[in-house]
């Protein structure tokens, strides 16, 4: 592993993070997310049905206009505090106080059974329709807001924390987040244990890009990794929070955010979208796992 995706903690940090998480988890609704291979391989079956069954739709939870009206609400009382934050930043550290990233988003292509039954008797055009989608994965792309937490130029310093090119069996323990980052500055530091940094978001959730509870947006070079049966998470819209969010957050692998994610698609409603709000709540002002 290199890079920060292959970043390596002591063996006193590991001691510590784990101690850390194991406290943490006490904390948070258990899940099958005990990586039981079994659980895991029903998981991937229940989204591969629900994906190639076009007559099947992806459960709901609140309604858009919930989501906007909620959003549109919160930008009005948390407007002097962007503010605040924004010109903190800009003291803080060169560079502009909005972070502005391609993520990906929600897949609003709809599935062609016809394709899908031809494809399973022509190989070559199996293979076609997967080099298609690695093609279009892009076109699912939306700019993603936030407030910056790091050096503007930490690409140019710390090159190697940008290296996504990773192996198979590396990818179920990998961590995206990492404690004691040096690229993050002062008041970035303050803005994740708060989570206040993600209050940009916001913008997106006005736009249609994001909702207020679902997957969070992913990046595109980490998202060519994903099997076919994770990529159900992008069959709806990413949210400013969700079931990973209040699960243990950065101290989830690669692979455990994943599968409470699509866990989250597959539970989907109005009631647990409610719930997740409400524990949100709670996670933030806990602030395990931000960082």
């Amino acid at each position: 592993m290199r890079g920060f995706l292959n970043y390596k903690l002591s063996e006193e940090k590991d001691q510590d993070i784990a101690s850390r998480r194991s406290v943490a988890q006490t904390d948070y609704p258990q899940s099958c997310l005990s990586q039981d291979d079994a659980y895991v391989s029903i998981l991937a079956t229940k989204s591969m049905a629900l994906q190639e069954c076009p007559w099947r739709e992806v459960p709901r939870g609140l309604p858009a206009a919930f989501d906007i009206a909620v959003a549109a609400l919160l930008l009005v009382l948390t407007a002097p505090l962007m503010l605040m934050i924004a010109l903190l930043i800009r003291l803080d550290s060169p560079g502009p106080a909005i972070f502005r990233q391609v993520r990906i988003g929600q897949d609003r292509r709809r599935r062609d059974h016809r394709q899908t039954e031809s494809g399973r008797q022509n190989n070559g055009s199996e293979r076609r329709q997967r080099e298609r989608r690695q093609q279009d994965i892009l076109s699912q792309s939306f700019m993603f807001y936030k407030f910056r937490t790091m050096r503007h130029d930490g690409r140019e310093v710390y090159p190697h924390l940008y290296n996504f090119d990773l192996k198979e069996e590396e990818l179920p323990n990998l961590h995206l987040a990492m404690p004691n980052d040096p690229r993050v500055t002062r008041i970035g530091n303050f803005l994740r244990r708060t989570s206040l940094d993600e209050l940009p978001n916001l913008f997106n959730i006005i736009k249609g890009d994001m909702a207020l509870v679902g997957p969070r947006p992913e990046l595109p070079d980490v998202a060519k990794y994903y099997k076919e049966w994770q990529k159900l998470k992008f069959k709806i819209k990413p949210g400013l929070t969700g079931k990973a969010q209040i699960s243990g957050r950065g101290f989830l692998s690669f692979k455990e955010t994943i599968v409470h994610d699509v866990e989250y698609v597959l539970q989907r409603s109005f009631r647990t979208d409610l719930q997740i709000l409400f524990q949100t709540v709670l996670a933030v002002v806990r602030g395990i796992g931000a960082f």
